[in-house]
């Protein structure tokens, strides 16, 4: 694969990254914008553990603009530890759209190694 195809990628991964973030950052403001309609509006043990995983992906993201395989593997392991706890704890996992968040981290670690084998 020559440079020009890596780049593509890359930056494919970066744009989907970048959406990504600003949706995460969208929700986390609707959420503390909108009232709660049921319950107190403070986030139990659970979320708090499943948001763990959601910042992961996250700081992922962010890192792998600098840092791709480290911000790849931040990604994919945020990615992997969300659906752990997901499974344990609800026995289902139903965030489909989160299978966006694994995709970036992928193709970031894949441009992470492409690229080492280029300059080798």
């Amino acid at each position: 694969m020559d440079q020009v195809q890596i780049t593509g990628i890359r930056w494919f991964a970066r744009i989907l990254g970048a959406l990504l973030v600003l949706f995460f950052v969208g929700s986390v403001i609707k959420g503390m914008l909108d009232p709660p309609v049921h319950g107190t509006g403070k986030m139990t043990t659970q979320e708090l553990v499943l948001m763990a995983g959601m910042i992961a992906m996250v700081l992922g993201i962010i890192i792998a603009w600098f840092r791709e395989g480290l911000g790849g593997l931040l990604v994919v392991g945020g990615f992997i530890y969300f659906v752990a706890v997901e499974l344990i704890q609800r026995k289902q996992f139903d965030a489909w759209f989160l299978l966006a968040f694994l995709a970036v981290g992928v193709l970031h670690l894949i441009c992470w190694r492409l690229s080492k084998q280029a300059r080798t």
